[in-house]
């Protein structure tokens, strides 16, 4: 499976990724995906494609929401001023 998957394009397993990235990895998947030969394998790819997806999407959500906090942190700084 290794020879389908290839390398990730994290650096390392505890790096912090980026929406963009669990994207390019959700594609990663899908691509090695329709290589896959064995059903199992298909099945396994598509779930870690499903996964990236979901973590992209948290990703996302997240940022906006820590750009919104520190959006309302200047207006309180301001304020307070």
């Amino acid at each position: 499976m290794a020879e389908i998957l290839g390398t990730p394009t994290a650096s390392s397993a505890y790096s912090v990724m980026s929406a963009e990235d669990y994207l390019q990895m959700a594609e990663h998947c899908r691509l090695a995906k329709e290589k896959a030969t064995d059903d199992f394998i298909r099945y396994y790819l598509e779930r870690m494609e499903h996964s990236y997806r979901v973590l992209a999407s948290n990703e996302a959500v997240l940022t906006e929401s820590k750009q919104a906090q520190a959006e309302m942190g200047e207006d309180r700084d301001k304020k307070g001023s």
